[in-house]
């Protein structure tokens, strides 16, 4: 494997691991809003 065959692999490893992290973050935040709604009534 070449070093540019490499880095290109890496660098779409890395970017499933932030799309996952997106994924989580959205999870929390929906879950946040639900929290306030609550509060708010």
């Amino acid at each position: 494997m070449s070093l540019h065959q490499y880095r290109s692999h890496n660098s779409a490893i890395e970017l499933k691991v932030s799309l996952n992290k997106i994924e989580e973050l959205k999870g929390k935040i929906e879950e946040l809003e639900v929290v306030l709604q609550n509060c708010e009534l």
